[in-house]
Order: structure tokens, then sequence, then C-alpha cells
């Protein structure tokens, strides 16, 4: 049996993004942590953001980003990425919250 990788949840994530199906998004996130116990990558964290930003949903990108933050600043798993930052950036711009792009 062929085991997924990040790389198969970011094909995954980034197709049922493009076709706006946030519910399946949220399924393959789940159970790729859940029953595959694969921990999400910097590029997994931007497509999350960019899904939660496509939508304008920010306190579903927030809780992504400041899981991606606490992997950066406290896990010391991951780097900071710059896609990640604009996605989460998007985020705000799509909200039109001019403040909440100041503040980060």
């Amino acid at each position: 049996e062929i085991q997924p990788d990040a790389m198969t949840f970011t094909a995954l994530i980034q197709s049922f993004r493009k076709h706006g199906d946030v519910a399946r998004v949220e399924k393959y996130w789940q159970l790729m942590q859940e029953k595959y116990a694969i921990e999400p990558d910097e590029i997994l964290f931007t497509e999350m953001l960019c899904v939660y930003g496509n939508r304008g949903q920010k306190s579903k990108a927030m809780k992504i980003w400041h899981e991606y933050l606490h992997q950066v600043t406290h896990a010391k798993r991951l780097r900071y990425h710059a896609y990640a930052l604009g996605a989460y950036l998007n985020v705000f711009s799509r909200t039109g919250d001019e403040q909440g792009m100041e503040y980060v």
C-alpha cells in the first residue's frame, strides 16, 4: 500500500482550494494529521491560509496562522516563509481589514 505524504496532501488541498471546496480541504487537513500523522509544512500552512483568505474566513485563517507561528517560534520545526506571510496578509486585504494588515 502506498502511503501519502505531505506532497500528496498539498496536491489534494490545492485542487479542492481551486474549486472552492472548503469542506473537503478541511477534511483532508484533519485526515493528514490524525490518520497519517503528517505534520503540515510551510507549503501546507500557506495553502490553508489561501483557502481561508479566498473565502474571507478571517477567524479560521488566524487559527492556522497561530498554529504556524507556534511551529516556527516554539517547536522550531518550521521557518518563516514569505509566501505564508503573503497569504495571511491577503486574508485581511480581502476582508478590508487594514488594521489587521498593519498589526501583522
